[in-house]
């Protein structure tokens, strides 16, 4: 495949169905016999399937772009794009499967030069991967609880595969229904996204929203998220959370299990991909505003009083974002006295990444994860600045995390794991080296209103219990 190639990931509709029929003036016999019946019965109907196959293929042949909106809207796509591959998905009926493969063998035997791939395997077609189960009509709990949630885990993981910058979205066919949710799709991903009207040639582009999204709820519940994605037990703690989780329409319950819904998924999906890549930290502006909240917290706290006059007896210097080392590492906020050193942290509690990649080690990718601080960051830097030093002074690298809600069993578990690893290996707890971990409570609008402050009585230690800083 070249460089260059774009990935349509089209939906289909029946639409070539009934316009044979309108074309033909003639209805098909079968259609009405194979209409909403499930991918699962195609056996039961195979008789049926192939004729209306065979019968369909010949007009097909004939009519070309004209016999339905989705070889239209490819055709259109290849003029834009030139080198494109295209990836169809159908719904979980036997009609729309059977539509994909009419398609797919339409391009396959025309010299449009589109490369069209619906399923390798013809045996057992229903278990194909772009068939999406679920997502039928007939059934509507069905269709929200598993056929949008399969969808957008399958437009997840071919972003996956072809990096979203390669990937665009063709929704001219398939159910109506599903043309929000690709839609918010495109405007999450950044991914181009078109469709034309059966009754014209015209190539409509969905215009990219000037917007960007609100990742808080789930950048501050990331490690509840990732539980509920794998079916896991939730704490009785976290109950409050669930309750603004389901008012937010980000997941739902049902006999005491918990899934996420359409819109959750995707917003899931979207935070997960940024996450575990590194870039969501990189580009995010609420932690750049808790680290200055708290920059400013120490200022007045260890340089100004409170007429806006340098303290008598301060020695201290407080800076934010300082660069340390060659490749200047960043530190949030950074204090320095004749006596002590701290440099601080500043860490969302439900998404902080711990620890480094088990498989890859600490390598720049991860370089995010507070055991990268130790192992090659900028605590590391400190760290051996301070022993060449003779360590005359205390080194405090210190890690704050904020949060609105309760801390998740799971961090605490894992921060103390880490602590426990670097004190027996020796890189703290020793040569007056302390890692100390803090917790900032905010208020729960923190995100949306920047009017507040970071007070004494916001400051907890790791068992939640107010602490002087």
């Amino acid at each position: 495949m070249a460089t260059n190639t774009r990935i349509i990931v089209a939906t289909v509709g029946t639409s070539i169905f009934t316009n044979y029929e309108e074309d033909k003036r003639n209805n098909l016999l079968q259609l009405e016999t194979l209409e909403n019946r499930q991918c699962s019965e195609w056996k039961n109907y195979s008789s049926d399937i192939d004729s209306t196959k065979i019968t369909v293929s010949e007009w097909l042949q004939k009519k070309k772009g004209d016999a339905a909106a989705e070889i239209k809207s490819i055709l259109k796509l290849k003029e834009k794009f030139n080198n494109i591959k295209v990836v169809l998905l159908a719904t979980d009926t036997i009609l729309s499967v059977l539509a994909a493969q009419l398609l797919e063998d339409f391009f396959a035997t025309s010299k449009s030069g589109v490369n069209c791939e619906f399923c390798k395997s013809k045996e057992n077609i229903c278990a194909c991967e772009n068939v999406i189960k679920g997502l039928q009509v007939q059934d509507s709990v069905q269709f929200e609880k598993e056929g949008m949630i399969n969808l957008v885990e399958r437009l997840s993981q071919l972003i996956k595969n072809y990096g979203k910058d390669n990937v665009v979205f063709n929704i001219t066919g398939g159910y109506k229904a599903t043309i929000p949710y690709i839609t918010l799709m495109g405007q999450i991903y950044r991914i181009p996204t078109y469709y034309i009207f059966e009754d014209t040639d015209d190539l409509i582009k969905i215009p990219q929203a000037p917007v960007d999204f609100d990742f808080s709820v789930i950048e501050e519940n990331y490690f509840l998220f990732r539980e509920i994605d794998k079916k896991k037990n939730i704490p009785e703690k976290e109950k409050d959370v669930i309750k603004r989780l389901k008012d937010d329409k980000l997941v739902t319950e049902k006999n005491g299990e918990l899934s996420f819904t359409p819109l959750g998924r995707i917003l899931y999906e979207r935070f997960k991909e940024l996450y575990e890549s590194g870039k969501y930290h990189k580009r995010n502006l609420l932690s750049k505003m808790v680290e200055l909240k708290l920059f400013k917290y120490l200022v007045y706290e260890y340089v100004y009083n409170k007429n806006n006059k340098v303290r008598d007896k301060s020695s201290y210097i407080v800076e934010h974002g300082k660069k340390v080392g060659d490749k200047h590492y960043d530190i949030d906020v950074y204090l320095e006295s004749e006596k002590e050193i701290r440099a601080i942290e500043v860490k969302p509690a439900g998404s902080v990444s711990i620890f480094c990649d088990k498989a890859k080690g600490c390598t720049s990718e991860r370089s995010d994860s507070i055991e990268y601080k130790f192992r090659k960051g900028g605590f590391k830097f400190l760290i051996d600045e301070h022993n060449k030093k003779g360590n005359p002074k205390k080194l405090y690298l210190d890690l704050f995390l904020y949060y609105t809600n309760n801390l998740y069993p799971k961090i605490k578990g894992m921060l103390i794991e880490l602590k426990s690893k670097l004190e027996e290996e020796g890189v703290i707890g020793k040569n007056r080296i302390e890692f100390r971990i803090f917790l900032l409570k905010l208020s729960s609008n923190y995100a949306h209103d920047e009017q507040w402050e970071i007070t004494g009585n916001s400051i907890l230690d790791l068992d939640e219990n107010k602490i002087k800083y």
